[in-house]
């Protein structure tokens, strides 16, 4: 899906509004991550176009992102071409044990997974952190929880994909139940009005 999707995710590289809040809400993790390592290591799941990674080494802040779809990276290496890209599944690809980050970036990518695998993405960003390290995630909030397969309807398109609804109270325990701690919780509403949360 996300390969038929990347031209337009693209167009985020020159939205202004997106490059705001991006700036807006990478400024508390790169700010921790300064704090802990004069040379912080950044790992992001699922970069899209590659917004982030371009904020990341504008800061001077090396990142590793990884992403399933091939279209994604080829857009995220025209914004950020500094950023070492690995195509593949978060979940099974095997970092070598020399791999280990300061912080994990996962914007807006957990509601993709069943709950079942985002508390193992959870587990395994555990695993590949520094003892001081930060997870970042952030995932639209629902009043009831809920997955399955919905439809996603663009300019251009219509697709099917697999989505988690998570409560804010839900994926509080998640992250708690692998061992974090939650050092900043900020609900916000979207441009498109939609609830949700980021996790710090």
């Amino acid at each position: 899906v996300y390969d038929q999707l990347a031209p337009q995710f693209k167009k985020k590289l020159f939205d202004s509004r997106v490059l705001a809040i991006l700036d807006e809400i990478t400024t508390p993790f790169i700010n921790y991550l300064l704090k802990i390592s004069p040379h912080p290591h950044v790992l992001e799941i699922g970069p899209g176009p590659g917004v982030a990674q371009k904020i990341f080494e504008r800061r001077g802040i090396a990142s590793t992102a990884i992403d399933i779809s091939q279209k994604m990276i080829e857009i995220a290496q025209t914004a950020a071409y500094l950023t070492r890209y690995i195509h593949g599944d978060f979940l099974t690809y095997p970092f070598p044990s020399s791999d280990q980050f300061d912080g994990i970036f996962a914007g807006a990518c957990i509601y993709l997974f069943p709950k079942q695998d985002a508390l193992r993405v959870f587990a395994k960003a555990k695993s590949l952190l520094s003892p001081s390290g930060m997870l970042y995630l952030s995932t639209p909030l629902f009043e009831q929880p809920w997955e399955g397969l919905t439809l996603r309807i663009t300019e251009r398109s219509k697709h099917r994909y697999f989505k988690h609804e998570w409560t804010l109270e839900e994926i509080t325990q998640a992250v708690h139940s692998q061992g974090f701690s939650i050092h900043l919780s900020q609900e916000y509403v979207d441009v498109n009005q939609r609830k949700g949360v980021n996790l710090y």
